[in-house]
């Protein structure tokens, strides 16, 4: 589909899940594809702070959204 319209339903979905790590790393991933760079990072350092925030019991589940995260911005240079 449009990447355009992949950003605007997970800008929508995020404003509604502020701390899902999917979400924030999938508009980052859209962002950085649309050449949105400050969007990207903003997303992609969202999605940390939201696995750093995440209960201990599903930290987990959602690990790999934040070594995702973490090559995302060491290749747009943080």
């Amino acid at each position: 589909g449009s990447l355009n319209e992949a950003r605007w339903a997970l800008e929508k979905y995020v404003e509604r899940r502020t701390h899902d790590p999917e979400g924030l790393y999938q508009l980052g991933s859209v962002a950085a594809r649309l050449g949105d760079l400050d969007r990207a990072r903003d997303a992609f350092t969202r999605c940390l702070e939201a696995v750093d925030t995440t209960p201990a019991f599903r930290r987990r589940d959602v690990m790999q959204w934040s070594r995702q995260a973490r090559q995302q911005l060491a290749q747009l240079g943080k």
